[in-house]
């Protein structure tokens, strides 16, 4: 009997002692706030780039290979440019690009022309696969423009387009595409924003370049068809 007691005591006296230390330990949980932290002074939002929302082509023959594109000045990478000048520029802090901007620019620009146009649309993977068209990209401003007075501060693309046909290298197309958006307010995430809206209307117009051509270049026998593979 004696024994029974003693054991029932000490079994009593464990389940007390577990009890004190969950109770504390949740205790401390509770009183030393969340075990992440969200929203540090030195945290870097991260955005990335959209391809343009269209209704999508029916698939044709053609085959375009669109090739890493080249940004003037330094603003590949992952931080956003800011032109203070004409000559000069610096980065955004407080946020920055899921990938480098090369990158985004082509996935998403491949993305918008496979779903606007019905080609083929290739892109780094698709090095090893026979394309009848290349289109090269030279991109001079993906920009957060300082302006001159609070409130037009806006983003800037400008981007030389070229269009080649592999099979006989030549020239089929060349155009300069410059878009801008507004950028709202002075909170850093909105610059992202705004060159996410503005690379939409360039993918626009670079897919209207493909299927319209555009008269004030001579272009307009330009036809998706230049770019079948034979």
């Amino acid at each position: 009997m004696q024994h029974y007691l003693f054991s029932s005591w000490v079994y009593k006296r464990s389940i007390f002692k577990r009890s004190i230390f969950f109770g504390t330990l949740v205790l401390m949980l509770t009183s030393c706030g969340p075990l992440i932290s969200f929203g540090s002074p030195d945290a870097q939002r991260t955005f990335s780039l959209s391809p343009v929302a269209l209704n999508v082509v029916p698939e044709n023959d053609q085959v375009i290979y669109v090739e890493e594109p080249y940004l003037s000045g330094g603003r590949d990478g992952r931080k956003l440019t800011v032109a203070l000048s004409k000559n000069e520029t610096t980065t955004l802090a407080g946020v920055q690009w899921s990938d480098n901007l090369s990158d985004m620019i082509r996935d998403n620009l491949v993305r918008s022309l496979e779903r606007g146009t019905g080609a083929k649309t290739l892109g780094e993977t698709g090095l090893d696969i026979k394309a009848s068209c290349r289109l090269g990209l030279t991109v001079h401003a993906f920009d957060y423009v300082v302006g001159g007075t609070p409130g037009e501060d806006m983003a800037m693309i400008d981007a030389d387009l070229l269009l080649v046909n592999l099979q006989n290298n030549t020239l089929l197309y060349s155009q300069t595409i410059s878009t801008t958006a507004p950028i709202v307010g002075s909170n850093p995430m909105n610059a992202a924003i705004a060159l996410d809206q503005a690379f939409a209307d360039f993918q626009r117009q670079v897919i209207n370049a493909f299927m319209q051509g555009s008269d004030n270049q001579g272009a307009e026998n330009l036809k998706l068809n230049m770019c079948t593979v034979n």
